[in-house]
């Protein structure tokens, strides 16, 4: 009879002990590496799924640097129909994209609330002013960031009072802020 000098080693001798504890211990192992592995997969998929969406609100792009130039074709039928056009920036802007959104998200607290997509993109502005007399300031190639607060719902009107609804239930809003000091230079509503 072998008698042990520790009263918790069970029969077969401490190395089975120790057997069965790293066995389970690279189960566990395993299986937490699985978890991990699957929450990485999903949070990657949520990013890919953000950035398809295109949505500066909820996009972590914008938080890693990345969508923050306007393409280099953006033309907005809406403001074109009213000679505003773009140009694509070539120099940096002084204001970050987060800080053009933080000032017009202030400026227009009902729009930034309520739109169902918002895009923000550092262009040249030209918006010459062809009236006379002049109805507005004339831009010309002024570096802006261009925040498109898209598909903002219309108050609703009194069909009472005027006796006809509008058939349309959206609106856009596009603020104008300056890129280098963040003064607002124009805000449409279309």
């Amino acid at each position: 009879m072998v008698v042990s000098r520790y009263p918790f080693e069970l029969e077969g001798g401490l190395s089975d002990a120790k057997e069965r504890l790293s066995s389970s211990s690279r189960a566990m192992t395993g299986i937490l590496g699985g978890v991990l592995l699957v929450v990485c997969i999903m949070g990657f998929g949520w990013l890919l799924r953000s950035h398809t969406e295109d949505n500066t609100n909820s996009s972590a792009w914008a938080v890693l640097g990345l969508g923050s130039a306007a393409p280099a074709d953006v033309q907005v039928s809406q403001l074109a129909a009213m000679g505003i056009t773009f140009s694509q920036a070539q120099q940096q802007p002084k204001l970050s994209q987060q800080q053009a959104l933080f000032l017009a998200n202030q400026l227009e607290a009902d729009a930034a609330s309520k739109a169902k997509k918002t895009n923000a993109w550092y262009v040249l502005l030209n918006y010459p002013n062809a009236a006379t007399p002049a109805t507005h300031t004339s831009f010309s190639n002024i570096p802006v960031w261009m925040i498109w607060y898209q598909q903002v719902p219309l108050v609703s009107s009194n069909v009472v009072a005027d006796g006809t609804r509008s058939s349309r239930l959206y609106h856009d809003i596009f603020v104008f802020l300056d890129a280098n000091s963040g003064k607002e230079l124009l805000s449409i509503w279309a």
